[in-house]
């Protein structure tokens, strides 16, 4: 499933996907541990993106040149769309 949103802002994107991810999460059947990824525009938005879905008590991790953690089952993933599509790995 895919979903394109234009958000006015981080505050304003971090709740979208937090809000996703809790229907997300609501429509599959208990215990449901899904990997999503967020695909964000540009660093800064990746960067900043986690921790407010963090704080909405969510796991999270950013794939970035540095940083590929893999299939972390039941972990949201942030990354750039040059980074999801593979692109300078």
């Amino acid at each position: 499933m895919t979903q394109t949103v234009q958000a006015a802002g981080l505050e304003v994107a971090a709740r979208v996907v937090t809000g996703f991810i809790t229907a997300f999460i609501a429509s599959r059947p208990a215990p449901a541990s899904s990997t999503i990824c967020v695909i964000t525009q540009g660093e800064r938005n990746r960067e900043g993106m986690p921790q407010p879905v963090q704080s909405a008590g969510f796991s999270c991790v950013t794939i970035s040149a540095q940083a590929n953690p893999g299939d972390q089952g039941g972990a949201n993933h942030f990354a750039t769309m040059h980074r999801a599509k593979g692109v300078g790995v």
